[in-house]
């Protein structure tokens, strides 16, 4: 490829340019909280947050894509997740120099 042949640059950020771990747990949190359990450590969701809803709620509420609850508990955490999205975000380390 030429130099200024590229026409278009795509990034996946959430979890590869930005780090949202702390979001997605925190949307976690917020479903359990509302059913009465106790909130989870972000350390113990960290690694389980590259799986997105589907791991977070397998490891916060022992469901798996099977369980009846799950298309709910999806769409409830979706929603948490979406208006939270940008609370404790960042990039990174080193993504400010890759993009600049």
């Amino acid at each position: 490829m030429t130099a200024g042949a590229v026409k278009c640059l795509l990034f996946d950020l959430d979890g590869t340019l930005v780090e949202t771990a702390a979001d997605l747990g925190y949307a976690l949190n917020q479903l359990l909280i509302a059913d009465g359990r106790d909130p989870l450590d972000d350390a113990l969701m960290r690694p389980y947050a590259s799986a997105g809803a589907r791991g977070l709620l397998m490891l916060g509420f022992g469901i798996d894509i099977d369980d009846p609850r799950y298309g709910s508990l999806r769409e409830q955490f979706l929603s948490v997740y979406e208006q939270n999205l940008a609370r404790s975000c960042r990039l990174f380390t080193g993504m400010h120099d890759t993009l600049a």
